[in-house]
């Protein structure tokens, strides 16, 4: 990706190719997580089988179990026989929960998503906040104050912030729920996420805080704007229709980077919050090696952050016409 010297539009054989290219790239690196998750579950000590059946299982009950799970043929043919049924949309029936795993992985993402989007809204509006307001106060103690909050916002752990969150809404202030998901065909189902939600969105947003005010400041010490201002054009219009967005382009790439944590950080969040999401399942499925739904989870999460960073970099066009894709 470079700039062209031109701020014309994206040519639509560049921005086709382009598309093109990151979607072979995405398919690629689903493949590949795919392939990784099946060799790790593959070598590591265990045996599937044995924790379907129980220890107490009679030999020939243990058999038929590694019969039925195909654990007697190579990996490269059961994986093949994967991936083969995956591209049909069977992902398999889950070893745990003995569900097929096209529905557990509905009902995973039917609160991920939203507690996803929620986290990253919070934060996205918690950075421009904070982050304009040191940027125009560089150096005051405002500045001071945000850049102080946010090294610590960045330093806290998303499980122990999730508890202190919940000790005081939920357990002392009984403002809002402490755990669990009643579905969203009850009334204030949007409420049991707000402190997960809280909990992943305070440490992105203050990374994505020092990013806006050093990515502004750069943006309002450009010759540029000293001469909108000798014009005497109003600092709010400065800030808000010149400045801010030439400095949101670089923290739209690091949001795109923070969405992969962000999921990451679900993992355990949804733990400490017994929200039924895809972390939930993740480490159940990890705990008693489900492959079918573990590689279901793996491969949709790399592809929900690889989709991300492909919708950020399209919208670098949109935000610099100078931008030019290779």
């Amino acid at each position: 990706m470079r700039r062209s010297g031109r701020a014309d539009a994206l040519p639509g054989t560049v921005m086709l190719r382009f598309v093109l290219v990151r979607a072979a790239a995405f398919g690629l690196t689903l493949f590949l997580v795919a392939l990784a998750v099946f060799l790790l579950l593959t070598v590591i000590p265990g045996d599937a089988a044995r924790l379907v059946v129980g220890p107490e299982a009679t030999e020939d009950a243990y058999r038929t179990a590694r019969d039925a799970l195909g654990l007697d043929r190579p990996w490269p043919a059961r994986f093949a026989d994967w991936l083969g049924r995956a591209l049909r949309g069977d992902l398999g029936e889950s070893l745990v929960y003995r569900w097929p795993v096209a529905d557990l992985v509905a009902r995973g993402l039917s609160v991920t998503l939203p507690l996803a989007l929620m986290s990253t809204g919070l934060a996205l509006v918690a950075a421009l906040a904070f982050g304009v307001l040191a940027a125009v106060r560089l150096g005051g103690w405002a500045d001071l104050g945000v850049m102080a909050v946010a090294q610590l916002g960045m330093a806290l752990p998303e499980f122990w912030l999730g508890i202190l969150l919940m000790g005081y809404f939920a357990v002392r202030l009984r403002v809002l729920p402490s755990g669990g998901f009643p579905g969203w065909g009850r009334p204030g189902a949007l409420a049991y996420l707000v402190l997960p939600a809280l909990a992943l969105a305070l440490p992105r947003g203050a990374y994505l805080a020092r990013m806006v005010r050093a990515t502004l400041a750069d943006v309002l010490s450009a010759d540029y704007i000293r001469a909108a201002r000798a014009r005497g054009v109003p600092e709010r219009r400065l800030i808000a229709r010149h400045a801010l967005r030439n400095a949101f382009v670089p923290v739209l790439a690091a949001l795109g980077l923070t969405f992969g944590r962000l999921l990451a950080g679900t993992l355990v969040v949804e733990n400490v919050f017994s929200l039924p999401g895809m972390g939930w399942f993740a480490l159940a499925a990890a705990r008693g090696r489900d492959l079918p739904l573990l590689l279901a989870v793996a491969v949709i999460a790399a592809g929900a952050v690889v989709a991300v960073s492909t919708l950020a970099d399209l919208a670098y066009g949109l935000l610099d016409p100078r931008i030019r894709y290779r």
